[in-house]
């Protein structure tokens, strides 16, 4: 399967952007989380892909869902922050990474004072912290502006399942339908190069 993440340094949940149908194809990662203050031990950070101390609190996504996203043959979703997706990146290059942005900085101030969770002081902080994890869009394979809700979920799945249709991910199901026609797979300009360079460095 293909390891899908989501930039969300705020920890807005990005589980309400999966559809139903799509959710019943994946594993989903929920991430280990604690207070920083006595209890870090809540996230055992050996037994985690990744893990990152966000604010007052640690979180960490442990090995298991990796193992049972492997062991089922579904993508895998974790919600992660950008110091876990560095991490991620690093332990599994082949992950595919989405940065989900709110509309603007106005948006994402309304949103977190509706959930009613934090003091407008710890607000305030988090909306702090945003304006320098956002600049890391770039270290993304895609971007996702969450406006609408229904817009954004659709633009979730459309981004899965191209990512399950790319050639790389596909090639043990294209070898018998080539071998069914006797046909050869035409070496892509990238091999055919890197050949060409070892025959002139030799």
């Amino acid at each position: 399967g293909t390891a899908v993440e989501s930039g969300n340094h705020l920890r807005l949940a990005p589980l309400e952007l999966v559809p139903q149908q799509l959710a019943e194809q994946m594993v989903i990662a929920i991430p280990l989380a604690a207070p920083v203050e006595g209890h870090h031990e809540a996230v055992p950070t050996p037994e985690c892909v990744e893990h990152a101390r966000v604010f007052d609190n640690y979180y960490g996504t442990h090995r298991r869902y990796w193992d049972d996203a492997a062991a089922s043959g579904k993508d895998l979703l974790l919600d992660i922050d950008v110091q876990g997706a560095r991490q991620l990146r690093v332990r599994f290059p082949d992950a595919v990474s989405i940065f989900i942005l709110p509309p603007s900085r106005d948006v994402l101030a309304q949103r977190l004072r509706a959930r009613s969770e934090d003091t407008e002081a710890v607000i305030e902080r988090r909306l702090r912290g945003a304006a320098g994890e956002i600049g890391n869009y770039r270290q993304y394979d895609y971007v996702l502006v969450n406006q609408e809700l229904d817009e954004s979920a659709a633009r979730l799945a459309a981004i899965v399942q191209a990512e399950r249709l790319r050639r790389i991910r596909n090639e043990e199901r294209i070898r018998p339908i080539l071998e069914s026609f006797g046909a050869v797979p035409v070496p892509d300009e990238e091999t055919t190069e890197k050949v060409e360079t070892e025959k002139v460095e030799k």
